[in-house]
């Protein structure tokens, strides 16, 4: 067997079965666990692996090594906090509009924000919530998480599954969650949170622009010869350079992920590998690499307001715009509804958008009827809704009732959670390779992309 099983690196597997028996008594207080050797060869893996897996535990506070002697289960049984928390990262949820909802949910709720503001951060924001129910310490609350969060947290054991909660719910319903937002927040099988929000990617258009330029209208059946085209065919260009873009885009992720998945590709396989080298990744990550150094392409740069591609659109400097609730919200402020419009995203050899989710799951730990109460109450249909349009994203509960226009319900059934894997490390090591690259509008070759899977691979 490899350090993989199951899509689990077999550390963090090997780690959350002995917390598991620790938590429900199967090894008490001052057990001895397995040497290192009995244990590699129970797993026939090798003694280092097993070895960072006792070191994993041994962080959590939850084991002591005992030099000459072995491991044992540590004696100080964790005192559970009387309070319920909020927790949450600015990156997850605005902190500001979160605290007033937890404030709302109960006065005794304690929010409790982590203290980083940009997501280089990510690997940290989990580090932090496992460290607030580890060993000696126990701080029972809800956790505020996204799609890419979950899968590593429900790994870690860091969340309760819902599921037993929601056989016999007391304020929801649970038909009227969309099931593909189920799934998203789903782990094994099983449900470990609640979706609240969700932002699909989409392309939204300039009709002002097009009638300018007597260009008919996107009308959903583009693919991606289709956007190329159209980006070179719109961009208008003067004297001292670009006085139109043909086309704006947010610069994350989710812009180049979504052209992966339609072209039946996929970011890391079943054994939690990355696989951006394989041949579909690569040739959507070359397409979207040809279209983002398109002269007629501008991009959100950090550091810019994150309405800066609204404000071109709506002043007729850009002819298209891919984007997503963020932009939807900020377009209904900023332009009359007559002059722009909104398409899913063209098609590769299959049509298809990334999708980004946020929800509430449960933390490990005690009063779990009484956290589960609270996360229902996030739903109330008194502010729910508001609170979702606060934040500029589409509220998954319900969403038809709540407002949430055809077009993001119709995107569903093709939408895909950007990146989920269990290594914390996923998320920033797609981001921080592949978008130096295209940042710098360079060319993607085959030899960068096999470089870059390695890199990755390497750090997860």
């Amino acid at each position: 067997m490899d350090g993989v099983s199951h899509g689990i690196p077999m550390t963090r597997r090997i780690a959350a079965e002995m917390e598991a028996r620790i938590s429900d008594g199967t090894l008490p207080a001052g057990s001895r666990l397995p040497s290192v050797r009995d244990l590699a060869g129970q797993y026939e893996i090798s003694t280092a692996v097993c070895l960072s897996a006792y070191r994993a535990l041994e962080k959590k506070g939850l084991v002591e090594r005992r030099p000459g002697s072995g491991t044992f289960v540590r004696g100080t049984a964790a005192v559970e906090d009387p309070k319920n928390y909020f927790y949450n990262w600015d990156c997850v949820l605005p902190s500001m509009e979160t605290m007033e909802m937890a404030a709302a949910l109960s006065p005794e709720l304690e929010f409790s924000p982590f203290p980083a503001a940009t997501y280089d951060y990510n690997p940290h924001y989990i580090d932090w919530i496992l460290s607030r129910n580890s060993g000696t310490e126990s701080h029972p609350g809800l956790i505020a998480l996204n799609e890419g969060l979950l899968p590593v947290l429900a790994a870690e054991k860091a969340l309760l599954p819902l599921d037993g909660f929601l056989e016999h719910p007391t304020l929801l319903s649970l038909r009227k969650f969309p099931p593909e937002l189920l799934r998203s927040m789903s782990f094994g099988g099983k449900l470990y949170a609640l979706p609240l929000s969700f932002n699909p990617l989409m392309l939204f258009y300039n009709r002002r622009v097009f009638r300018r330029r007597g260009i008919p209208v996107p009308d959903g059946a583009w693919n991606w010869n289709d956007l190329l085209h159209h980006t070179e065919l719109l961009t208008e260009a003067g004297g001292d350079g670009v006085i139109c873009y043909g086309l704006a885009i947010l610069f994350t992720p989710n812009s180049f992920i979504p052209f992966v998945f339609q072209n039946n590709g996929e970011f890391f396989d079943r054994n939690g590998n990355c696989v951006i080298d394989s041949d579909p990744a690569f040739e959507a990550l070359s397409f979207f690499s040809e279209l983002y150094r398109q002269p007629g392409v501008c991009s959100h740069r950090h550091g810019d307001a994150r309405s800066a591609l609204v404000d071109l659109m709506s002043n007729d400097f850009a002819a298209m715009l891919i984007g997503d609730g963020v932009d939807y919200a900020l377009l209904r402020e900023r332009m009359p509804e007559a002059d722009w419009g909104m398409v899913k995203l063209p098609a590769g050899k299959r049509s298809a958008t990334s999708l980004s989710v946020w929800g509430v799951g449960l933390s490990a730990g005690g009063r779990k009827n009484e956290r589960f109460s609270l996360l229902e109450r996030c739903f109330n249909a008194g502010s729910y809704a508001d609170f979702c349009r606060n934040i500029h994203t589409f509220p998954a509960y319900d969403p038809i009732v709540n407002g949430v226009p055809s077009l993001m319900t119709d995107l569903l059934p093709e939408a895909f959670p950007s990146i989920q894997s269990t290594s914390r490390q996923a998320v920033n090591a797609i981001a921080e390779t592949i978008q130096i690259l295209l940042a710098h509008k360079l060319r993607l070759t085959r030899e960068q992309c096999r470089d870059f899977c390695r890199k990755i691979n390497a750090r997860l």
